[in-house]
């Protein structure tokens, strides 16, 4: 969910994320520049604290585009 903001693009910084029904998260991967800027650290906490109960899994030297 990327906005245009003139000549950058940023993350919604009002966003609640909500959890949807049945859908259910085992595991949580951040890939690399997930957690890069204070922007992103932010937007990924809200969706890591949906679902405490997810494994979360650091792996900054992968690309999101690839499955894991």
């Amino acid at each position: 969910m990327l906005f245009e903001h003139a000549d950058f693009y940023s993350l919604p910084v009002d966003y609640t994320p909500r959890r949807p029904e049945y859908f259910q998260v085992r595991r949580i991967v951040l890939a690399k520049g997930a957690c890069a800027t204070k922007e992103r650290r932010d937007y990924v906490s809200r969706i890591i604290a949906l679902y405490p109960d997810a494994e979360v899994e650091n792996r900054p030297d992968s690309s999101g585009n690839k499955g894991v």
